[in-house]
């Protein structure tokens, strides 16, 4: 098994990250960590760690995919796990990932949990299905990706996307084969230092949006037009209450989903804040 760590600019956690991989009660073959041109230095972090924890600096950034993409083309073995760099496997992440695979599926993915920045207080187990694909935002990300190689050597991180690339790759892959899935959480996300992408978010304009709806244009069919229109509009009502400019979105939304959509977001975002007041 190789195991491919993207990382960029968080080398506080990437010790932690690949140390959590060294503790495995099944070991990979390699560590391959692949540095997508960080401003800052990043090998210091990794001193003292086994030869065959591989480093490998991107000549210019490119985005967490094609970091992604490199790793597996640097793979020696035919099973590739992914881990994100500030996040952390229980010990037992690639024993379960790899007998889900014996059971004859190409790929599969696994539950997980949260932690806050110092890597305590796990919180609010969370759990992923086939189906959340479609219906949902419920999928585990990159980290609870393990694969055979020349599966994602032929559905490669797409390079173009910028958001939801994971979900992206999942509904590829779940098109040519059985996602095998394990309820139990296998990882640690973290959480507490994506708050600038929450920030981000609600400063987003209207063109920032677009942008990361592009996932959800490319799989228009596979979703189907009720539910590509529903989550289209929820995207573009994004932190729409934090919004001084509130019309302007709406009628943008209106526009690119259409009155029912619009009005199904507008109405469950309505029932959600009144049901939370109550509480």
């Amino acid at each position: 098994m190789s195991v491919v760590i993207p990382t960029y600019n968080r080398p506080q956690f990437l010790r932690e990250a690949v140390e959590s991989v060294l503790a495995q009660t099944l070991s990979p073959r390699e560590i391959i960590v692949v540095d997508d041109c960080s401003p800052v230095e990043v090998t210091p972090h990794l001193a003292g760690m086994p030869s065959w924890v591989i480093y490998y600096r991107l000549s210019k950034n490119r985005g967490v995919s094609a970091a992604r993409n490199k790793g597996v083309e640097l793979a020696t073995s035919d099973f590739v796990a992914f881990l994100d760099d500030d996040d952390v496997w229980e010990t037992n992440y690639l024993e379960f990932q790899v007998a889900a695979l014996a059971k004859g599926a190409e790929a599969a993915l696994c539950g997980f949990s949260f932690m806050d920045l110092d890597g305590v207080n796990v919180v609010n187990a969370t759990r992923v299905s086939q189906n959340d694909l479609r219906w949902g935002n419920k999928y585990c990300g990159a980290t609870g990706l393990f694969a055979r190689r020349d599966v994602l050597l032929q559905e490669r991180w797409d390079e173009t996307l910028r958001y939801s690339e994971d979900w992206d790759l999942f509904i590829r892959l779940s098109k040519r084969c059985d996602l095998a899935y394990s309820a139990r959480p296998l990882f640690r996300r973290r959480f507490g230092n994506h708050e600038s992408l929450v920030l981000a978010g609600r400063h987003a304009d209207i063109d920032a949006l677009e942008r990361r709806a592009l996932v959800l244009c490319k799989h228009r069919e596979w979703l189907g037009e009720f539910n590509y229109r529903y989550r289209l509009a929820s995207y573009l009502l994004t932190y729409i209450g934090a919004r001084e400019q509130k019309m302007l979105f709406f009628k943008h939304a209106i526009r690119r989903a259409g009155i029912v959509a619009t009005a199904s977001v507008i109405f469950k975002k309505f029932a959600s804040r009144l049901m939370w007041r109550r509480t």
